[in-house]
């Protein structure tokens, strides 16, 4: 029984421990595959997935707080005229 296979991208023939189960890449080449593929599709869904995710914050985030940092103390209630 033979212990290597034969990758379809590079065409190098390795052991089957390179490869991953049912597949016929090795796992560099399959890395660097899949690498791409993600790569396009982030930049070909890009729109989309900006929306989607907005759309799920604002479900989760209702109310809209105020931005910036909280004050410490009331600057009004500190000043105090006496007349």
């Amino acid at each position: 029984m033979s212990n290597t296979k034969i990758c379809k991208i590079c065409g190098e023939s390795k052991d089957i421990d390179e490869f991953r189960v049912n597949s016929r890449m090795c796992r560099g080449c399959q890395n660097i595959h899949q690498k791409l593929y993600m790569y396009n599709y982030y930049e070909r869904n890009k729109k989309r997935l900006i929306e989607m995710n907005l759309n799920a914050y604002y479900e989760k985030n209702p109310i809209r707080k105020k931005m910036g940092r909280p004050r410490k103390y009331n600057i009004e209630e500190e000043i105090q005229y006496t007349c």
